[in-house]
């Protein structure tokens, strides 16, 4: 991967501000948790959409260069619509897994959709961290509480 920061790492240093919690205003916190589990709801929402649009996507272009390697794309029409050439090279069914494997298109489709499972995964774990963040809040309000001698 690049150094390049992509939507993953925007999402990690989103959170690490959205994670800070104002031990000031307590109360304010406990309002904002809600607000925070929506955003990341509505962030994993996406993301898993998008990982799915990507899953089909590549399905569909993997089925159509398999029959492309395998030769069976002779068509004219065929070769037109996906702006291929006419394969010319070997039609045999290794070399085929082998060229799907290694395919440029499809790896990048692939790398895309990794992207937006992690995203996922990371909201997942945004979203049990808020859960945990609500007990902990109300803990920190019951020990100024105490401590403050009420």
């Amino acid at each position: 991967m690049s150094d390049k920061p992509n939507k993953l790492d925007e999402l990690v240093e989103n959170w690490s501000n959205d994670s800070v919690i104002d031990g000031k205003d307590l109360s304010a916190e406990i309002i904002r948790t809600p607000k925070l589990q929506s955003k990341y709801l509505k962030i994993r929402l996406d993301a898993s959409m998008m990982s799915k649009k990507l899953g089909f996507q590549y399905k569909e272009k993997r089925h159509w260069k398999a029959q492309y390697f395998n030769g069976d794309f002779n068509n004219p029409d065929d070769l037109k619509k996906y702006n291929v050439p006419a394969w010319s090279g070997p039609f045999v069914r290794i070399q085929t897994e082998a060229l799907l494997d290694n395919d440029k298109e499809l790896n990048e489709i692939l790398m895309k959709k990794v992207v937006y499972d992690e995203i996922v995964e990371f909201c997942n774990l945004v979203i049990q961290e808020l859960k945990n963040r609500t007990f902990a809040i109300n803990g920190a309000i019951k020990w100024n509480i105490f401590t403050s001698g009420g």
